[in-house]
């Protein structure tokens, strides 16, 4: 949905400016934002809620825990600036874990394939 569709969004969360993945409506977010912000709370908040019920069941609750963390850090950390180096700091962290994992991961397939190397064995 673009601005131009549906000018006022402040009281209809659910008709917030482009929720549809991929078609982020930039400019009607920050038109809301500028004209209303209590509206864009809820609209934001509304397409939150609405991409994590949209989520497969078994990573709803782990959605709902990150969205949490990040509405914390965006509550304490005093400025905007400061909350986006603060939120860019945990993504950093699970991307630096998520390597890890994955270095570990191919060392044990290595390790696989060194002891079975004509392919994996069959049962």
């Amino acid at each position: 949905m673009h601005i131009q569709n549906n000018p006022d969004y402040s009281g209809n969360p659910g008709g917030v400016p482009c929720f549809d993945a991929g078609a982020f409506d930039f400019e009607g977010w920050s038109q809301l934002a500028q004209r209303d912000a209590a509206g864009f709370f809820r609209a934001r908040r509304s397409a939150i809620e609405s991409f994590i019920a949209s989520a497969p069941e078994h990573v709803v609750e782990g959605l709902r825990r990150l969205q949490n963390n990040i509405d914390n850090v965006r509550a304490s950390a005093g400025s905007p600036l400061r909350a986006t180096w603060q939120i860019s700091g945990m993504l950093h962290e699970h991307v630096d874990l998520l390597g890890h994992q994955l270095s570990l991961l191919r060392r044990e397939t290595e390790r696989l394939s060194e002891r079975f190397p004509g392919g994996t064995p069959r049962r």
